[in-house]
Order: structure tokens, then sequence, then C-alpha cells
């Protein structure tokens, strides 16, 4: 997915953060003698998507638990509708959840180390977003509603690490398919009529996706770190 010039900047800090941070602390995890620690049950918040500039910035938390020997099983939870911030889509409302099992490659059979996961993802918003519209030979500029449902399905590898006894970084990356279905307010003469152009910021992917209505299937690329707390 491409973004559009406007959110660029956040988007790239917290990717380069985000690296930055794995690479940092990548080498000393292990000094600590923590890798064998079986996190059977934790929490944990996803730091970075209180700034995300590719979606929307977003309150991410999630809870894991161990269910049988390598396997394990991950719900997060988002709500968009807490944070407001200055955006390409505006006064967003929502949320989502993303079930996820995850399997463990150790002898240990312990929730500890690389994994690979299969997760589902369900997201629901509404937002705003601004255009200028030709429409029976007038132009005119209007804030409108978008509607959008969204599944997507991930393969995900990644990395569970204790950097003290209790405290966890979990980072990974994955690909899939994202399917989703919006709607719009405006009639369908007023949708034709939105004038796309590069200083409006929505001839990009990004400004072209959020305002496309009806089914469309996309790639999907997902990439994050989660801070977490062993309770159990």
């Amino acid at each position: 997915m491409t973004l559009t010039r406007f959110p660029r900047k956040p988007f790239t800090l917290s990717i380069v953060c985000t690296i930055l941070l794995i690479v940092a602390n990548k080498n000393s995890f292990g000094q600590y003698g923590y890798e064998n620690v079986d996190n059977k049950f934790y929490v944990s918040l996803s730091p970075f998507a209180l700034i995300d500039a590719l979606d929307y910035p977003s309150l991410r938390i999630s809870t894991d638990v161990k269910v049988y020997k390598h396997f394990s099983i991950s719900v997060e939870g988002a709500l968009y509708s807490l944070l407001r911030t200055a955006f390409y889509k505006e006064n967003v409302t929502g949320f989502a959840i993303k079930p996820c099992i995850k399997y463990y490659f150790n002898r240990q059979k312990i929730m500890n180390g690389l994994f690979i996961a299969l997760e589902y993802q369900y997201k629901q918003e509404h937002y705003h977003l601004s255009d200028t519209i030709v429409s029976a030979g007038n132009g005119y500029y209007k804030t409108y509603g978008m509607t959008r449902y969204i599944n997507c399905v991930n393969i995900k590898m990644g990395e569970v690490e204790n950097f003290r006894k209790r405290w966890i970084l979990e980072w990974f990356a994955g690909i899939g398919i994202r399917y989703f279905n919006s709607f719009t307010d405006l009639s369908d003469q007023e949708y034709d009529g939105i004038i796309y152009n590069e200083k409006y910021a929505n001839t990009s992917m990004t400004g072209i996706q959020v305002r496309e209505v009806g089914h469309h299937t996309y790639p999907n690329i997902t990439l994050g770190l989660k801070l977490g707390y062993r309770l159990w």
C-alpha cells in the first residue's frame, strides 16, 4: 500500500523506530537469561499504533494465552474513536478485532522465541473525507461520510523475547489478503463528480482506496511491535 504525501513522515518514523528498537535490543536479550521463560499468559500494547499514519492512530491491546504445547491463541482489539488527530481521514470511529493462532519453533514447548501465525481481522470504521466535486455543471467543496467493513487474513512470522522476567517485546511481519466493502453518503452523481488531483492528496493508492465504494480485494502487508507484560 502506498501512502499519500501527508501521512508519510509519521508512518516512516514509526517504521524506523520499530526497526531500531529491534536491532538495539536483539543482541542484549540473551544476556538476561530469560530465553527459557514460558510466557503462558500475557497482555500487550502496540505503541506505534498510536502514531499509525497508514491507517489511523488507534489504541490496540492484545492478550496471548498458551493452549497446548507449541500453540497459543492471541486476540487483539483496536479502538479508533478514542484518539483524535489531523489526518486525511477525519472523525474516524470504529473498531477492529484480530484473533490469531501461533506456533512456536522451540524444543521446550514454550511461548518464547520464533513463531509463525495465522491471523484473521475484522474491522468496521466510519470516517469523513473532503473533496472538490463537480455536479450538474457546478463545482463545490464538500465533506462527506464513508463506511467500510474489512475482512483480512494474514500469515505472520515473528518473535517473542523477554527483556525482563515479566516484560516482553514481540515483533512480527506478514502478508495476506484484505477484502473490504465500502459505502458513501454521496449520491451517485456526486461521487462520479469527485475531482482527483495531486494537490488534493487523493491520487495516491491510499488516497484512492479510502474513496472507493463497493467490493474490493487487495494484498495486505502487516508489520508491528508489541510491548507486553507476563501475568502467568
